[in-house]
């Protein structure tokens, strides 16, 4: 057997031990190990299937929720449009490059702060109210000819569905967070970059800005998780709207099963929406909007799946190095290739300021490896630089079981009741399966159970 397969067998034994010069080795032998086919000491370790398992415990109500937000609203539109008489033109939509005429560098970062400040204050209109609908409702209509009342509802369509302050003051309320990231120029445009973070769940949203009424309002945005902008989305929505096969019977359908899935994939039954989604034919899957929706479906329960999903858009947008690092990170993340993940990791902070948050990455990554010990060093730092994310306590609590440390487990059992709208009782239901820690002295002690 090589070295590689070994450490298949090594990384999940309970009598693993690690040497600085040889790497990971056998507490009985200290030595490498050297068996063929199987080892007659093995002793599998359960408390780190347990951690893995425990990382990969996701709420799906906020799992890829800003691609779902835009998916949906792409399928309201392609079914308003289809119904619409219309035709294709080719206006060209003008953005005001004269930014600095009205406001310099120190009034957009005051704007981002503003924004963020109010997300944090639990006021999802501080963003929601400083998009400019109008300008998007511009970009399909300068693609597609519609009437003047159809482009009114249009306009209130987008005013309701995309909701990205709810989405962000959500995040903060399930014990995540929202961070004003960086700010820069482009072609004498201004933009400025937000990261909303939840559960192992991460969006990037490059704001583009713009002047509305004498105030400095968002023009269009770039998703990292999309590869693309909002403006460029919604024009080819509009522009591939024109397929005069598609009969009633078969849009209705499709866009019912597209609410179901919706649905389905929010109480996390991926398994019965990835049956239904193939059930779609295959013209509609095509589309943007359900391309969303199957992405949103793999990454809840099929990883091979969801890695070859995200291979299929990297190779779409494989020029944008936003779009390509953030997803990469999360590829290698998910595999536990540790410096595959710093090395896209290195290529995003660019892009986002050097965001702490991303430590977390790395620390799974060799979770995923089967190294918890090597990860502590990054849950620890997570933890400092962010001390209101409840994610970096949960996985050290449980790297802390692994290594059979109460002391260090109960220090940050007490951070999570002292820091975080939880009771003893739902954090007890959360750690159940851990007996090693359930049954010591101090746990009982705390809990004010009879030792």
């Amino acid at each position: 057997m090589t070295r590689q397969e070994h450490l298949q067998f090594c990384k999940n034994c309970k009598l693993k031990s690690f040497d600085i010069q040889k790497g990971v080795t056998c507490s009985l032998t200290n030595e490498i190990a050297n068996f063929d086919n199987e080892c007659q000491h093995y002793v599998k370790d359960e408390t780190i299937e347990k951690v893995k398992q425990s990382t990969t415990k996701s709420n799906n109500n906020f799992k890829f929720i800003i691609p779902i937000i835009i998916g949906s609203l792409l399928v309201l539109i392609f079914f308003f449009l289809l119904n619409k008489k219309k035709e294709v033109i080719d206006n060209k939509l003008v953005s005001n490059v004269s930014f600095y005429d009205s406001f310099n560098d120190e009034d957009c970062i005051n704007f981002a702060l503003k924004i963020e400040t109010g997300i944090h204050n639990y006021e999802p209109q501080a963003l929601d109210n400083s998009i400019d609908f109008r300008y998007i409702e511009k970009c399909i209509s300068t693609k597609i000819d519609i009437a003047h009342e159809d482009r009114k509802y249009l306009l209130n369509l987008l005013k309701q569905k995309i909701n990205l302050g709810e989405v962000s003051v959500a995040s903060l309320e399930l014990g995540g967070d929202f961070s004003f990231r960086t700010y820069y120029k482009k072609n004498e445009i201004p933009h400025i970059v937000f990261r909303t973070y939840y559960n192992q769940n991460i969006q990037y949203i490059d704001y583009q800005l713009g002047i509305k009424n004498d105030k400095i309002v968002i023009r269009d945005a770039f998703n990292y998780s999309l590869g693309e902008n909002w403006s460029v989305t919604f024009a080819e929505t509009a522009l591939n709207n024109t397929d005069k096969s598609i009969s009633q019977y078969e849009l209705s359908n499709a866009i019912n099963k597209y609410k179901r899935i919706e649905e389905m994939v929010k109480n996390n039954n991926h398994e019965e929406a990835s049956e239904l989604f193939y059930s779609i034919a295959p013209k509609f899957r095509r589309r943007t909007e359900f391309q969303l929706l199957e992405i949103s479906i793999a990454a809840g329960f099929n990883t091979e799946k969801h890695i070859q999903l995200i291979d299929n858009k990297l190779k779409k947008h494989a020029n944008e190095v936003r779009f390509t690092s953030f997803h990469n990170m999360l590829k290698f993340c998910s595999i536990g290739d540790v410096n595959q993940t710093k090395k896209y990791i290195s290529q995003l902070n660019e892009y986002v300021n050097n965001d702490p948050i991303l430590d977390f990455y790395i620390g799974m990554a060799y979770i995923n490896n089967n190294q918890p010990d090597f990860a502590q060093e990054y849950f620890e730092k997570f933890i400092d630089n962010n001390p209101f994310v409840f994610d970096g306590y949960d996985i050290l609590i449980m790297i802390n079981l692994e290594q059979k440390d109460i002391k260090s487990a109960m220090e940050n059992v007490n951070l999570v009741i002292e820091n975080f709208n939880i009771t003893k009782q739902e954090l007890h239901e959360h750690l159940i399966g851990y007996d090693y820690l359930l049954n010591s002295k101090e746990y009982k002690s705390y809990f004010n159970k009879e030792a």
